[in-house]
């Protein structure tokens, strides 16, 4: 793709946010290319136009990068995601650990899945 915009002269890439455009983004940026995201919902030109195609809408978003007056979407740090992914793994690991609760009963200790059954 880089090769592509290196063509063209392109310095500046506006995309809009999907499930790819972080990954995109991140390519494109270390590429040294500018690149600006797209928030769909805030964009309301777009979605407030009665013909929505992606032709239309690939214009509207250039045309508004290249006024500076694209809203933007938040793209997190690499570093986030990755705090982010060590939490979840801690977390569901805690929860399975927790799962089994020591609890007494009438002077007799036994394990019991969870605290829903005490």
């Amino acid at each position: 793709m880089p090769s592509y915009l290196y063509h063209y002269k392109v310095s500046k890439v506006a995309i809009e946010a999907s499930t790819s455009a972080a990954s995109l983004y991140r390519q494109l940026a270390s590429q040294g290319f500018k690149v600006v995201v797209s928030h769909p919902k805030k964009t309301r030109y777009i979605a407030e136009a009665r013909i929505k195609s992606d032709r239309v809408a690939s214009k509207v978003i250039a045309e508004l990068a290249r006024l500076d007056a694209l809203p933007l979407a938040y793209i997190p740090s690499r570093a986030f995601l990755v705090r982010q992914r060590v939490k979840q793994e801690w977390c569901s690991k805690n929860k399975f650990v927790h799962k089994f609760v020591d609890i007494e009963i009438a002077g007799h200790r036994r394990l019991c899945l969870g605290s829903s059954h005490i």
